[in-house]
């Protein structure tokens, strides 16, 4: 399993690309993940340590 934000570009291949997906597999919000893997300069945000926890968790 991938670390950081391969480990959740692994999980979104693995949800067929669906943030809504991602994030009822993690308990938590489906903005949360579309923060993660947003293209829009100066908008994308790192997983926190708790939500990095759960990643490689799952």
């Amino acid at each position: 399993m991938p670390t950081g934000d391969a480990a959740v570009r692994f999980l979104l291949k693995a949800e067929k690309g669906s943030t809504k997906n991602v994030a009822v597999l993690l308990g938590i919000s489906q903005r949360t993940v579309q923060r993660w893997v947003t293209t829009r300069p100066g908008m994308r945000r790192r997983p926190s340590a708790v939500h990095a926890g759960l990643i490689v968790d799952r």
